[in-house]
Protein backbone atom coordinates (compact mmCIF):
# COMPACT_ATOMS: atom_id res chain seq x y z
CA UNK A 1 0.00 0.00 0.00
CA UNK A 2 1.78 3.12 -1.07
CA UNK A 3 -0.06 5.62 0.88
CA UNK A 4 1.04 3.54 4.23
CA UNK A 5 4.52 6.01 4.98
CA UNK A 6 6.91 5.79 7.88
CA UNK A 7 4.33 7.54 9.90
CA UNK A 8 1.77 5.08 9.04
CA UNK A 9 4.38 2.14 10.08
CA UNK A 10 4.82 4.42 13.51
CA UNK A 11 1.32 4.80 13.93
CA UNK A 12 0.86 0.34 13.65
CA UNK A 13 3.35 0.04 15.65
CA UNK A 14 2.15 2.86 18.11
CA UNK A 15 -1.10 0.72 17.78
CA UNK A 16 0.07 -2.48 19.25
CA UNK A 17 1.64 -1.30 22.23
CA UNK A 18 -1.30 0.51 22.84
CA UNK A 19 -3.80 -1.95 23.00
CA UNK A 20 -5.53 -3.88 25.22
CA UNK A 21 -4.09 -7.37 27.01
CA UNK A 22 -6.77 -9.03 24.70
CA UNK A 23 -5.38 -10.46 21.29
CA UNK A 24 -5.46 -8.63 17.88
CA UNK A 25 -6.46 -12.12 16.03
CA UNK A 26 -7.88 -15.30 16.61
CA UNK A 27 -7.57 -17.35 13.98
CA UNK A 28 -9.87 -20.79 14.02
CA UNK A 29 -8.56 -23.69 11.98
CA UNK A 30 -10.74 -26.80 11.43
CA UNK A 31 -8.63 -29.49 11.13
CA UNK A 32 -10.04 -33.38 9.96
CA UNK A 33 -7.27 -35.67 8.97
CA UNK A 34 -4.43 -32.80 7.39
CA UNK A 35 -1.77 -33.13 9.86
CA UNK A 36 0.66 -33.59 7.66
CA UNK A 37 0.34 -30.04 6.56
CA UNK A 38 -0.31 -28.66 9.91
CA UNK A 39 3.42 -27.58 10.09
CA UNK A 40 3.43 -25.45 7.44
CA UNK A 41 -0.15 -24.13 8.16
CA UNK A 42 0.57 -23.10 11.56
CA UNK A 43 4.28 -22.37 10.92
CA UNK A 44 2.63 -19.17 8.94
CA UNK A 45 0.95 -17.65 12.13
CA UNK A 46 3.87 -17.84 13.55
CA UNK A 47 6.29 -15.99 11.84
CA UNK A 48 3.84 -13.17 11.18
CA UNK A 49 5.74 -9.62 11.65
CA UNK A 50 2.93 -8.37 14.22
CA UNK A 51 4.80 -11.34 16.58
CA UNK A 52 2.70 -14.91 17.29
CA UNK A 53 2.19 -13.38 20.72
CA UNK A 54 -0.65 -10.89 19.45
CA UNK A 55 -2.51 -14.13 17.75
CA UNK A 56 -4.80 -16.46 19.74
CA UNK A 57 -4.45 -20.17 17.07
CA UNK A 58 -8.25 -21.89 18.41
CA UNK A 59 -7.18 -25.83 16.63
CA UNK A 60 -10.70 -27.40 16.71
CA UNK A 61 -9.72 -31.04 15.53
CA UNK A 62 -12.90 -32.82 13.63
CA UNK A 63 -12.23 -36.21 15.10
CA UNK A 64 -9.23 -36.95 12.91
CA UNK A 65 -7.92 -40.26 13.05
CA UNK A 66 -4.54 -39.28 11.43
CA UNK A 67 -1.77 -37.75 13.84
CA UNK A 68 -3.43 -34.08 13.87
CA UNK A 69 -4.02 -34.91 18.25
CA UNK A 70 -0.79 -35.38 18.51
CA UNK A 71 0.76 -32.54 16.62
CA UNK A 72 -1.46 -30.07 17.65
CA UNK A 73 -1.01 -30.91 21.47
CA UNK A 74 2.68 -30.61 21.10
CA UNK A 75 1.98 -27.05 19.59
CA UNK A 76 -0.20 -26.25 22.41
CA UNK A 77 2.47 -27.22 24.94
CA UNK A 78 5.09 -24.48 23.18
CA UNK A 79 2.68 -22.36 23.31
CA UNK A 80 0.04 -22.59 26.01
CA UNK A 81 -1.03 -19.02 26.72
CA UNK A 82 -1.59 -18.44 22.47
CA UNK A 83 -2.90 -21.81 21.07
CA UNK A 84 -6.67 -23.76 22.63
CA UNK A 85 -6.94 -27.40 21.13
CA UNK A 86 -10.45 -28.65 21.27
CA UNK A 87 -11.22 -32.14 19.58
CA UNK A 88 -14.74 -32.62 18.74
CA UNK A 89 -16.83 -35.79 17.07
CA UNK A 90 -16.45 -35.15 13.07
CA UNK A 91 -19.33 -32.87 12.07
CA UNK A 92 -17.70 -30.63 9.21
CA UNK A 93 -15.84 -27.78 8.66
CA UNK A 94 -18.72 -25.53 9.09
CA UNK A 95 -19.30 -27.06 12.83
CA UNK A 96 -15.54 -26.86 13.82
CA UNK A 97 -15.78 -23.48 12.64
CA UNK A 98 -18.64 -22.31 14.86
CA UNK A 99 -17.24 -24.15 18.10
CA UNK A 100 -13.69 -22.45 17.23
CA UNK A 101 -16.13 -18.81 17.09
CA UNK A 102 -17.30 -19.27 20.51
CA UNK A 103 -13.53 -19.44 22.07
CA UNK A 104 -12.47 -16.50 20.18
CA UNK A 105 -11.08 -13.33 22.14
CA UNK A 106 -9.38 -11.57 19.36
CA UNK A 107 -10.47 -8.43 18.03
CA UNK A 108 -10.15 -9.77 14.25
CA UNK A 109 -11.00 -13.67 12.72
CA UNK A 110 -9.82 -15.59 10.45
CA UNK A 111 -10.61 -19.22 9.43
CA UNK A 112 -7.16 -20.20 8.64
CA UNK A 113 -7.19 -24.10 6.48
CA UNK A 114 -5.43 -26.50 7.58
CA UNK A 115 -3.25 -26.78 4.26
CA UNK A 116 -2.86 -23.33 3.71
CA UNK A 117 -0.99 -20.52 4.70
CA UNK A 118 -0.42 -16.86 4.81
CA UNK A 119 2.29 -14.52 3.61
CA UNK A 120 4.65 -13.16 6.92
CA UNK A 121 3.60 -10.24 6.82
CA UNK A 122 -0.34 -10.68 5.80
CA UNK A 123 -1.70 -9.80 9.04
CA UNK A 124 0.29 -6.47 9.68
CA UNK A 125 -1.32 -5.00 5.99
CA UNK A 126 -4.75 -6.31 7.95
CA UNK A 127 -4.57 -4.66 10.99
CA UNK A 128 -3.44 -1.33 9.36
CA UNK A 129 -6.50 -1.45 6.94
CA UNK A 130 -8.65 -1.98 10.27
CA UNK A 131 -7.15 0.68 11.92
CA UNK A 132 -7.73 3.37 8.94
CA UNK A 133 -11.02 2.22 7.81
CA UNK A 134 -12.84 1.81 10.89
CA UNK A 135 -16.24 1.19 9.17
CA UNK A 136 -14.84 -1.60 7.36
CA UNK A 137 -15.92 -4.89 9.18
CA UNK A 138 -14.53 -7.49 6.29
CA UNK A 139 -11.28 -7.15 4.43
CA UNK A 140 -10.47 -10.23 2.10
CA UNK A 141 -6.78 -10.89 0.94
CA UNK A 142 -5.24 -11.88 -2.43
CA UNK A 143 -5.50 -16.44 -3.01
CA UNK A 144 -2.16 -17.53 -4.77
CA UNK A 145 -2.46 -21.34 -5.35
CA UNK A 146 0.88 -23.53 -4.46
CA UNK A 147 1.78 -26.95 -5.02
CA UNK A 148 0.30 -28.55 -7.96
CA UNK A 149 0.10 -24.57 -9.74
CA UNK A 150 1.24 -21.77 -8.33
CA UNK A 151 -1.68 -19.24 -10.25
CA UNK A 152 -3.64 -16.51 -8.90
CA UNK A 153 -7.66 -17.35 -8.56
CA UNK A 154 -9.32 -16.18 -11.17
CA UNK A 155 -10.85 -13.32 -9.44
CA UNK A 156 -7.17 -11.76 -8.93
CA UNK A 157 -7.76 -9.07 -11.03
CA UNK A 158 -9.77 -7.24 -8.67
CA UNK A 159 -6.94 -6.26 -6.79
CA UNK A 160 -5.15 -3.61 -8.72
CA UNK A 161 -4.67 -1.88 -6.20
CA UNK A 162 -5.67 -2.17 -1.88
CA UNK A 163 -8.98 -0.48 -1.39
CA UNK A 164 -12.61 -0.35 0.02
CA UNK A 165 -15.33 -1.52 -2.59
CA UNK A 166 -19.11 -1.78 -2.58
CA UNK A 167 -19.97 -4.82 -4.05
CA UNK A 168 -23.50 -3.83 -5.40
CA UNK A 169 -21.49 -1.41 -7.58
CA UNK A 170 -18.42 -3.43 -8.05
CA UNK A 171 -20.47 -6.97 -8.68
CA UNK A 172 -17.37 -8.20 -10.90
CA UNK A 173 -15.52 -7.96 -7.80
CA UNK A 174 -16.96 -10.94 -5.65
CA UNK A 175 -14.80 -12.87 -3.10
CA UNK A 176 -16.03 -16.37 -1.57
CA UNK A 177 -13.54 -17.49 0.70
CA UNK A 178 -14.03 -16.96 4.52
CA UNK A 179 -10.31 -18.39 4.58
CA UNK A 180 -8.45 -15.84 3.00
CA UNK A 181 -10.97 -13.29 4.48
CA UNK A 182 -10.65 -11.32 8.38
CA UNK A 183 -13.62 -9.95 9.94
CA UNK A 184 -14.08 -7.91 12.79
CA UNK A 185 -15.31 -10.30 15.97
CA UNK A 186 -17.90 -7.60 16.80
CA UNK A 187 -19.54 -8.15 13.50
CA UNK A 188 -19.31 -11.32 13.54
CA UNK A 189 -21.63 -12.00 16.33
CA UNK A 190 -24.74 -12.25 14.09
CA UNK A 191 -23.26 -14.32 11.87
CA UNK A 192 -22.32 -18.32 11.64
CA UNK A 193 -21.48 -21.04 9.17
CA UNK A 194 -24.87 -23.26 8.63
CA UNK A 195 -23.93 -26.69 9.58
CA UNK A 196 -24.88 -29.90 7.54
CA UNK A 197 -23.35 -27.39 4.40
CA UNK A 198 -20.59 -29.28 3.21
CA UNK A 199 -19.34 -28.16 0.27
CA UNK A 200 -19.79 -24.08 -0.70
CA UNK A 201 -20.32 -23.13 3.10
CA UNK A 202 -17.47 -20.71 2.57
CA UNK A 203 -19.17 -19.20 -0.96
CA UNK A 204 -22.84 -19.11 1.19
CA UNK A 205 -21.61 -17.17 4.52
CA UNK A 206 -19.24 -14.29 2.65
CA UNK A 207 -21.88 -13.75 0.10
CA UNK A 208 -24.78 -13.72 2.83
CA UNK A 209 -22.80 -11.26 4.72
CA UNK A 210 -22.54 -9.23 1.52
CA UNK A 211 -25.77 -9.56 0.95
CA UNK A 212 -26.48 -7.56 4.22
CA UNK A 213 -23.57 -5.49 4.22
CA UNK A 214 -21.93 -4.64 0.76
CA UNK A 215 -18.69 -3.17 1.83
CA UNK A 216 -15.21 -4.93 1.92
CA UNK A 217 -11.79 -3.86 1.82
CA UNK A 218 -9.26 -5.58 -0.89
CA UNK A 219 -5.84 -5.98 0.47
CA UNK A 220 -3.24 -6.58 -2.25
CA UNK A 221 -0.30 -7.03 -0.29
CA UNK A 222 -1.75 -9.57 2.05
CA UNK A 223 -1.64 -12.77 0.10
CA UNK A 224 -3.30 -16.22 1.15
CA UNK A 225 -1.76 -19.38 -0.30
CA UNK A 226 -4.19 -21.87 -1.37
CA UNK A 227 -2.88 -25.76 -1.51
CA UNK A 228 -3.81 -27.35 -4.45
CA UNK A 229 -2.71 -30.85 -3.21
CA UNK A 230 -0.71 -32.66 -6.12
CA UNK A 231 -2.29 -35.48 -5.20
CA UNK A 232 -5.87 -33.54 -5.38
CA UNK A 233 -6.99 -34.98 -2.56
CA UNK A 234 -8.30 -31.30 -1.10
CA UNK A 235 -12.55 -31.03 -0.47
CA UNK A 236 -12.67 -28.70 -3.15
CA UNK A 237 -10.32 -30.72 -5.93
CA UNK A 238 -12.34 -34.00 -5.30
CA UNK A 239 -15.75 -32.41 -5.00
CA UNK A 240 -16.94 -33.22 -8.52
CA UNK A 241 -16.84 -37.11 -7.52
CA UNK A 242 -19.81 -36.60 -5.08
CA UNK A 243 -23.46 -36.23 -6.14
CA UNK A 244 -23.81 -33.70 -3.47
CA UNK A 245 -21.68 -31.30 -5.69
CA UNK A 246 -24.09 -31.49 -8.25
CA UNK A 247 -27.86 -30.95 -6.15
CA UNK A 248 -27.15 -30.24 -2.47
CA UNK A 249 -24.29 -27.73 -2.62
CA UNK A 250 -27.12 -25.40 -5.57
CA UNK A 251 -29.62 -26.15 -3.39
CA UNK A 252 -28.11 -25.41 0.46
CA UNK A 253 -25.86 -22.41 -1.42
CA UNK A 254 -27.09 -20.75 -4.89
CA UNK A 255 -30.38 -20.88 -4.27
CA UNK A 256 -30.28 -19.72 -1.27
CA UNK A 257 -28.42 -16.91 -2.35
CA UNK A 258 -31.21 -16.01 -4.75
CA UNK A 259 -33.99 -16.76 -2.24
CA UNK A 260 -31.87 -14.49 0.06
CA UNK A 261 -31.65 -11.88 -2.55
CA UNK A 262 -35.37 -11.98 -3.44
CA UNK A 263 -36.08 -11.65 -0.12
CA UNK A 264 -34.21 -8.45 0.67
CA UNK A 265 -34.46 -6.61 -2.44
CA UNK A 266 -37.02 -8.50 -4.23
CA UNK A 267 -34.51 -9.30 -7.08
CA UNK A 268 -31.17 -11.19 -7.79
CA UNK A 269 -28.92 -8.51 -7.51
CA UNK A 270 -26.05 -8.08 -10.19
CA UNK A 271 -23.36 -9.72 -7.74
CA UNK A 272 -25.65 -13.11 -7.02
CA UNK A 273 -25.94 -12.96 -10.55
CA UNK A 274 -22.34 -12.97 -11.61
CA UNK A 275 -21.65 -15.44 -8.98
CA UNK A 276 -23.93 -18.11 -10.34
CA UNK A 277 -22.61 -17.17 -14.04
CA UNK A 278 -18.54 -18.13 -12.80
CA UNK A 279 -20.49 -21.01 -11.01
CA UNK A 280 -22.12 -22.35 -14.25
CA UNK A 281 -18.94 -21.77 -16.26
CA UNK A 282 -17.26 -23.99 -13.61
CA UNK A 283 -19.74 -26.87 -13.37
CA UNK A 284 -20.39 -26.42 -17.30
CA UNK A 285 -16.71 -27.80 -18.14
CA UNK A 286 -16.97 -30.67 -15.50
CA UNK A 287 -17.37 -34.03 -16.21
CA UNK A 288 -20.40 -34.58 -14.80
CA UNK A 289 -21.69 -37.36 -16.68
CA UNK A 290 -18.76 -39.31 -15.65
CA UNK A 291 -20.50 -39.41 -12.15
CA UNK A 292 -24.33 -39.46 -12.49
CA UNK A 293 -26.07 -41.81 -14.26
CA UNK A 294 -28.14 -40.87 -17.54
CA UNK A 295 -31.20 -39.46 -15.46
CA UNK A 296 -29.48 -38.47 -12.68
CA UNK A 297 -27.64 -36.12 -15.32
CA UNK A 298 -30.76 -35.54 -17.31
CA UNK A 299 -31.97 -33.69 -13.97
CA UNK A 300 -28.76 -31.84 -13.27
CA UNK A 301 -29.05 -30.21 -17.36
CA UNK A 302 -32.30 -29.02 -16.29
CA UNK A 303 -31.38 -27.24 -13.40
CA UNK A 304 -27.97 -25.82 -14.78
CA UNK A 305 -30.63 -24.58 -17.66
CA UNK A 306 -32.94 -22.94 -15.03
CA UNK A 307 -30.08 -21.11 -13.67
CA UNK A 308 -28.91 -19.49 -16.84
CA UNK A 309 -33.03 -18.53 -17.84
CA UNK A 310 -32.63 -16.48 -14.72
CA UNK A 311 -29.89 -14.58 -15.09
CA UNK A 312 -28.84 -11.60 -17.57
CA UNK A 313 -26.43 -12.61 -20.05
CA UNK A 314 -23.89 -10.27 -19.38
CA UNK A 315 -23.08 -12.14 -16.31
CA UNK A 316 -21.93 -15.03 -18.44
CA UNK A 317 -19.88 -13.36 -21.72
CA UNK A 318 -17.88 -10.93 -18.86
CA UNK A 319 -16.54 -13.52 -16.69
CA UNK A 320 -12.71 -13.49 -17.11
CA UNK A 321 -12.45 -17.51 -16.72
CA UNK A 322 -12.22 -20.17 -19.37
CA UNK A 323 -12.43 -19.87 -23.24
CA UNK A 324 -15.32 -18.24 -24.78
CA UNK A 325 -16.18 -21.42 -26.06
CA UNK A 326 -17.76 -22.53 -22.86
CA UNK A 327 -20.17 -19.24 -22.92
CA UNK A 328 -20.79 -19.88 -26.41
CA UNK A 329 -22.13 -22.72 -24.74
CA UNK A 330 -23.72 -21.79 -22.00
CA UNK A 331 -25.91 -19.98 -24.06
CA UNK A 332 -26.48 -22.08 -26.68
CA UNK A 333 -27.90 -24.03 -23.63
CA UNK A 334 -29.94 -21.31 -22.00
CA UNK A 335 -31.42 -20.32 -26.12
CA UNK A 336 -31.51 -23.99 -27.33
CA UNK A 337 -29.74 -23.60 -30.28
CA UNK A 338 -26.35 -23.26 -31.54
CA UNK A 339 -25.17 -19.81 -31.38
CA UNK A 340 -21.74 -20.29 -33.26
CA UNK A 341 -24.02 -19.78 -36.05
CA UNK A 342 -25.73 -16.45 -34.66
CA UNK A 343 -21.50 -14.91 -34.09
CA UNK A 344 -19.89 -14.18 -37.26
CA UNK A 345 -17.28 -12.13 -37.87
CA UNK A 346 -17.10 -9.71 -41.24
CA UNK A 347 -15.35 -12.63 -43.15
CA UNK A 348 -18.12 -15.12 -41.94
CA UNK A 349 -15.61 -16.95 -39.90
CA UNK A 350 -16.23 -18.04 -36.82
CA UNK A 351 -15.59 -16.32 -33.79
CA UNK A 352 -14.38 -18.54 -30.68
Amino acid sequence: MKKYSLISLYIFYYYIINFDNSFLFSVIMAIYNTGRYLDDSIGSLLNQTINFNNIQLILVDDGSTDRTEEICLNYQNLYPKNIIYIKINHGGVSKARNVGLAHAKGKFINFLDPDDKWNYDAFKYFLLFFKFYKDVNFIAGRLKFFEANENFHPYDYKYYRSRVINITNEYNCIHTSASSSVFRKSFLKNYYFEEGVFSGEDTRFVLNILLLNPIMGLIREAIYFYRRRADSTSAVQSQKQKTAFYFETLKSVTYFLINSSKALFNMIVPFIQFYIGYDILFRIQSVAYKFLDNNTFHKYCLIIEELLNIIDDKYILEQKILPNKYKILALSKKYKRDLRYDIVSENDSFIY
